[in-house]
């Protein structure tokens, strides 16, 4: 496990304060926020079901069985953990893949690139969960940190991913590139980072 000390900004305080970006994040304290952000969703999906409200797309998240198959035999050495943590909680998670797609935007197109799998902030920082929300950011400092080791591992900065939905407004905002919807991943848009973008975006952090 490694740790890297990171701002993040305290909602509530109207302050920075210190976190922690922890890589390949121990099971453990994946299944201690799992836990927690189950009974959250629980609790949301049965007020929007009295509601007649839609429940947010990513409801459904295990994200134990997600961090226990990342270490099977077949994906410990592509996937790697990713997880903000803050007041000794988790603020959010992220699991990313590589070497197992390629890029599709010129002129980067059949190069490999990081592929973002899973990304998402924890219950009490994200609407509609929690208004007001307790930390902001994560999800922009994830996107960078993406760029980051994507360069780090040799993609120069190369990202893909494929969003849901209610999240493809969160993913044209940081930069990145929308290309069609993917029958192959339940249909759901695919976005991109060139080399190019990826350094563009990490000079205006």
């Amino acid at each position: 496990m490694k740790q890297t000390k990171i701002p993040i900004y305290d909602n509530i305080q109207n302050m920075f304060v210190d976190a922690w970006l922890v890589e390949d994040v121990p099971l453990d304290m994946i299944a201690k926020a799992n836990a927690e952000w189950i009974r959250i969703r629980q609790q949301h999906r049965n007020h929007c079901r009295q509601q007649g409200l839609l429940c947010p797309e990513h409801s459904h998240w295990d994200w134990d069985e997600k961090a226990k198959r990342s270490e099977s035999l077949l994906l410990r050495a592509i996937q790697t953990r990713f997880g903000i943590v803050c007041q000794n909680e988790i603020q959010g998670l992220m699991i990313v893949e590589q070497m197992t797609e390629f890029a599709k935007l010129p002129p980067d197109k059949g190069k490999p690139l990081l592929y973002g799998r899973y990304l998402e902030a924890a219950p009490q920082n994200i609407e509609p969960y929690a208004n007001p929300r307790k930390f902001l950011g994560g999800g922009r400092f994830f996107i960078q940190i993406t760029a980051e080791f994507s360069m780090a591992i040799g993609c120069k900065g190369r990202v893909g991913l494929h969003a849901l939905p209610q999240a493809e407004a969160f993913y044209r905002a940081n930069g990145m590139t929308a290309l069609g919807c993917d029958v192959a991943h339940d249909n759901l848009r695919y976005f991109e980072f060139t080399s190019k973008q990826a350094q563009e975006y990490l000079k205006q952090k």
